[in-house]
């Protein structure tokens, strides 16, 4: 399924910048890049709904409910964390308190969920 698909990318741009991120700030002490991926990922977080959407059509609405929801709560913190200009709150979204490195962030779990549902 498209969606699925699309959302896995997501998630791995997501994985990508935040170790780029990492990488930026503990190895190369470059505070700037640092900002601009939590950033990119703050965005492509926020922008999560519309690229939802586009893509919902062949399922049911009881499983477009779920992803609005989820999809929705993840926007709605990444739009914070951007009002605010938050560079901590960005760097924290996706991970539930207790996280341990390794473990899956709330996209994951929400990709996760999804495979589940529509199988």
């Amino acid at each position: 399924m498209e969606l699925l698909n699309n959302l896995k990318d997501i998630a791995g741009q997501i994985r990508r910048l935040e170790d780029e991120a990492s990488v930026a700030l503990y190895e190369l002490d470059d505070k700037e890049t640092y900002t601009e991926k939590l950033f990119r990922k703050t965005e492509i977080l926020h922008q999560l709904p519309q690229t939802c959407d586009q893509e919902m059509r062949d399922v049911s609405p009881e499983v477009q409910s779920f992803i609005r929801d989820r999809v929705g709560g993840m926007s709605f913190s990444a739009g914070k964390a951007l009002q605010l200009n938050s560079i901590f709150y960005m760097s924290a979204l996706l991970y539930p308190e207790g996280y341990k490195d390794g473990d899956r962030n709330d996209l994951e779990n929400f990709i996760a969920g999804l495979e589940n549902l529509l199988k």
